[in-house]
């Protein structure tokens, strides 16, 4: 009876998968990377009235459009004026930045929004870096670093 030789078949097999493999491009997962605070009973912030010059609400409706404090806001625009808000409030350690989200809206327009919030929030504390120690935030050591986010903090409220 004759037979095939399959010797060579691992072989083949081996650099066809290696081949794959290095030829193949792997889609990154998008995600946000934040860290949730353990909860603190003692150190729960009750808001009972809130200036509403210290209130930016930012809407994303399920179309991708965005708006701040009901105006259309294109998404270019969202860094500076997030900035420009932060910046601008009288008392900038009580600011609040409110977002509500359509359930329908796209994953990635919640997650650019995101990013640009958290730009926005990079370039306040670079501002004031720059101004008070006159170094890049990235540069100053802890106690000032921690000066900064007391100065300037992410508050950030998600409705739903």
């Amino acid at each position: 009876m004759p037979g095939l030789n399959a010797t060579a078949t691992a072989d083949i097999s081996f650099i066809l998968l290696a081949f794959f493999l290095m030829v193949t491009s792997m889609d990154q997962e998008k995600g946000l990377m934040r860290q949730l605070q353990q909860k603190d009973d003692k150190n729960i912030e009750k808001i009972t009235e809130i200036d509403a010059r210290n209130v930016l609400a930012i809407t994303l409706k399920d179309d991708g459009k965005s708006y701040l404090n009901d105006e259309e806001q294109p998404v270019t625009d969202l860094r500076k004026r997030i900035a420009t808000f932060i910046l601008g409030c009288p008392q900038p350690q009580k600011h609040i930045v409110t977002l509500e989200i359509s359930k329908e809206a796209d994953y990635s327009h919640y997650f650019e929004l995101q990013n640009k919030i958290l730009l926005a929030y990079k370039d306040v504390r670079e501002t004031y870096a720059q101004k008070k120690y006159h170094a890049e935030y990235s540069n100053l050591n802890d106690d000032q670093k921690a000066e900064v986010r007391r100065k300037y903090p992410q508050r950030i409220a998600e409705k739903e």
